[in-house]
């Protein structure tokens, strides 16, 4: 079974690494193949940075993936596919 989990994320610095590692390590133990998809909402903080160094120690494991807002859209933005 294949799985995807969207996590978003606006100035998360001091918890988006446990986040990620938590729900790695869930995704690992239950699926056979999964993604985390990270969307920075345009923070301020080290949350790219911290998210970035994330993708390079998870090579292998999870497929971990970033997308990046410049700025701040907020919850309810909508994008156009």
């Amino acid at each position: 079974m294949n799985i995807s989990i969207i996590i978003p994320a606006f100035n998360e610095d001091l918890l988006i690494e446990s986040t990620v590692g938590s729900i790695s390590e869930f995704l690992e133990k239950t699926f056979d193949e999964s993604e985390i998809i990270i969307v920075n909402d345009g923070s301020t903080d080290n949350t790219k940075a911290i998210i970035e160094n994330l993708i390079v120690k998870n090579s292998g494991k999870n497929n971990l993936k970033l997308v990046k807002n410049k700025q701040n859209l907020g919850k309810g933005y909508r994008t156009t596919f």
